[in-house]
């Protein structure tokens, strides 16, 4: 889980630096990956990340197993995959992990994601994937909703297919009625 990230001026950018924790029933296994998502402004080959985690850059690849992150093909994700032999276990923190961004600081966040193992109560070790939020450099319009969509208006006089079902059935039934009213008036006269 990413803890707060901060955000320091770095020349004429900024770096933005991730410290992770692993959760106190997780694992961290060989090419178990965290992905911070839509990281405008990226600075190619500027990263930093402990010695057992590889880094890549790559604007596809957030959604880790049934995850569904806010992912925009078009902006950069930063993916950190741990390569070490060791499984890391328990509450630990993994390091620092960071990159400059040509944006500032804002309050825009973006989705982190990733991917641990946990032993369930039969003692088998299984997947387990998160999805979290944590800060992204300004320029990401996640949290800005698209424009609505119109409601598409019925056009008038044109009934919906339902009440074409309902007069229908109830057709027959005014025409029975009035029949058997004319039958009255015919017996009346």
């Amino acid at each position: 889980m990413p803890l707060p990230a901060t955000v320091i001026p770095d020349g004429d950018n900024y770096r933005y630096t991730y410290g992770v924790m692993l959760t106190s029933n997780s694992t961290l296994q060989n090419g178990d990956p965290f992905v911070i998502c839509d990281f405008t402004g990226l600075i190619p080959g500027s990263n930093d990340q402990p010695a057992e985690f590889a880094f890549a850059a790559m604007n596809e690849g957030g959604n880790i197993g049934r995850t569904v992150p806010n992912d925009n093909p078009a902006t950069p994700n930063l993916v950190w995959t741990y390569t070490g032999d060791t499984p890391l276990i328990g509450q630990i923190g993994l390091g620092n992990f960071s990159a400059l961004s040509t944006n500032p600081e804002s309050n825009v966040s973006t989705d982190f994601v990733s991917r641990t193992h946990v032993e369930d109560p039969n003692g088998e070790i299984r997947e387990e994937d998160h999805i979290t939020h944590t800060k992204a450099p300004s320029g990401t319009d996640l949290l800005t909703p698209p424009p609505p969509t119109p409601p598409v208006d019925t056009p008038s006089g044109v009934p919906e297919p339902s009440t074409i079902l309902l007069l229908a059935a109830g057709l027959p039934l005014m025409m029975g009625a009035r029949f058997m009213r004319s039958r009255r008036k015919e017996a009346v006269a």
